[in-house]
């Protein structure tokens, strides 16, 4: 399916199943099986290190279907208050942006009511009047004078390129990569990941990358046998001694536990 996928231009695919996205979301908060996190404020900085990052996970023997979450791209309006302007009118920002509002979004003006239902009933302007940034501009202002000027007077609507999505972890904002690891162990491919990108991928002061995912459960899991082990061992043998009488004794049988292991290996 990917080899046939594949030859389709800009499409990035990502390959899983409905339970292990639902466990991968569990264990990262973001569905993929490994993921790395950059963190940091800025998000059009967080866009380029996640593709830094992303050709770095590429370039991994092992790490498949990278996919980098974009965070810019989302068209928007923006519309910028003159507040000296506005002071000159004798008007306040707050109800500017409140016009502004009003004139793209709306507001209830009254409830019609059928029946048992009510609907609210929006009121704002046509189409033609609110659709493009050279009509915003255009929108009568009222002043406390009686004067009605235009909306460029007061302030600067322009068609600007914002943030489709805003991620958070921690209070940091974050730019996410997501993978799957095939063909090869998990810790050797994302180790090798991680290297690739320290050489590659230069961090400004204030970000920072987390990997998480099935990677880091495994690394707790490592990290908990690295305890539990030992205990579980130096137990055996004090229940050996105990039972044996002899060190001696309780360390001959204890020489069975390796046998057992490469026994239970081979099977």
């Amino acid at each position: 399916m990917r080899g046939s996928l594949e030859k389709l231009p800009n499409v990035s695919y990502y390959f899983t199943q409905y339970i292990q996205t639902t466990l991968d979301e569990a264990l990262s908060g973001v569905q993929g099986s490994l993921v790395a996190k950059i963190s940091g404020p800025d998000l059009a900085t967080l866009e380029g290190l996640a593709h830094e990052v992303g050709r770095s996970m590429n370039q991994t023997p092992g790490i498949v279907d990278v996919i980098v979450d974009p965070l810019i791209g989302q068209p928007q309006v923006s519309v910028k208050i003159d507040r000296s302007k506005a002071a000159r009118y004798g008007l306040n920002v707050a109800d500017l942006r409140d016009l502004v509002e009003i004139a793209v979004g709306g507001m209830p003006a009254t409830v019609a009511i059928e029946d048992e239902r009510r609907f609210e009933v929006i009121l704002r302007l046509g189409k033609e009047w609110r659709g493009t940034p050279q009509a915003l501009n255009q929108i009568l202002v009222d002043t406390p004078s009686g004067e009605r000027i235009p909306l460029s007077q007061v302030a600067e609507v322009e068609e600007t390129i914002g943030a489709t999505q805003i991620w958070r972890d921690a209070g940091s904002r974050l730019a996410t990569i997501r993978a799957n690891v095939r063909g090869r162990d998990l810790a050797t491919s994302v180790h090798e990941a991680q290297d690739k990108v320290k050489a590659a991928v230069k961090l400004p002061p204030g970000y920072r990358v987390d990997w998480t995912g099935e990677f880091q459960r495994q690394q707790e899991a490592s990290h908990q046998l690295s305890i539990i082990v030992p205990v579980t061992l130096a137990l055996i043998i004090i229940i050996l001694y105990m039972a044996c009488g002899t060190l001696s004794g309780a360390l001959v049988m204890f020489s069975v536990v390796p046998l057992a292991a490469i026994g239970a290996v081979i099977d």
